[in-house]
């Protein structure tokens, strides 16, 4: 069952990059959790003795918090990606207001100019 899962996130990220649904830069922490699962899957006794290391006496807890630990850390990266976003958008949007009211002085002074020259 987790090798299944695993290749199919796998594939599934691979054809969303390639259809660009999904940028490289975050489809590669995808991958790696991927291939985390895939590991793990496939190698039980690396479970076993991660979960040992940690200190988990239950491998499959140590798994799944090693699975929500990533989801933290997607959550957090994307939460830093939306915040640059938005300040990459605000500052777009004031410089597009400086343009628009650059723009609409030129079309003034032009405008003026053609008035006066008509008299």
């Amino acid at each position: 069952m987790g090798v299944a899962f695993s290749l199919i996130m796998i594939i599934s990220v691979f054809l969303m990059v390639r259809a660009r649904m999904i940028r490289e830069k975050y489809s590669l922490v995808w991958f790696l959790i991927g291939l985390f699962t895939l590991v793990m899957s496939v190698f039980k006794n690396l479970m076993d003795w991660f979960s040992g290391l940690i200190g988990v006496d239950y491998a499959p807890s140590a798994f799944f918090a090693i699975l929500i630990a990533s989801a933290y850390l997607l959550l957090l990266n994307m939460s830093v990606s939306i915040s640059g976003m938005k300040m990459h958008n605000k500052t777009l949007t004031q410089e597009l207001g400086l343009t628009k009211l650059r723009l609409e002085e030129l079309e003034k002074k032009m405008n003026g100019g053609e008035s006066q020259s008509n008299i």
